[in-house]
């Protein structure tokens, strides 16, 4: 729906080979990563914002955007991300990575490969399809 409402001011690259479409990821994962790049940095046909969606072969999932930010947000709390963090760490005892310089912002989530071990967790998580 991004994509519809701002056209090429906005573009998605996503790169997730065929081998980890059988992952899994906590359900809105990547959408609130999508929402947190929008909400932060400009998006515009002279300064479009580009990112691109791909898996690694630590058998991660990496959302990352070209680093734009926006006058008229204020800093962000980080509470999106922090509350992303902390509901992989309770479902997985696994992190999230946040990593950011002068041009690119970049958060790295786990896969997760074999939900069994956690099936006394969780039982509404997304297959991974992109």
């Amino acid at each position: 729906m991004m994509k519809i409402r701002y056209g090429d001011a906005l573009s998605v690259n996503i790169q997730i080979p065929d081998n980890h479409r059988d992952y899994y990821i906590l359900p809105f994962a990547i959408q609130t990563l999508v929402e947190n790049a929008v909400k932060h940095n400009i998006a515009s046909l002279q300064k479009p914002l580009n990112l691109v969606i791909k898996s690694t072969d630590d058998e991660a999932i990496i959302v990352e955007n070209n680093l734009q930010p926006r006058q008229d947000v204020r800093d962000g709390n980080g509470l999106g991300l922090s509350n992303l963090n902390e509901r992989y760490w309770l479902m997985f005892r696994k992190n999230i990575n946040i990593q950011a310089d002068n041009s690119i912002f970049r958060v790295e989530i786990p896969l997760i490969k074999n939900l069994e071990k956690y099936s006394d967790k969780f039982h509404n998580i997304d297959k991974i399809f992109l």
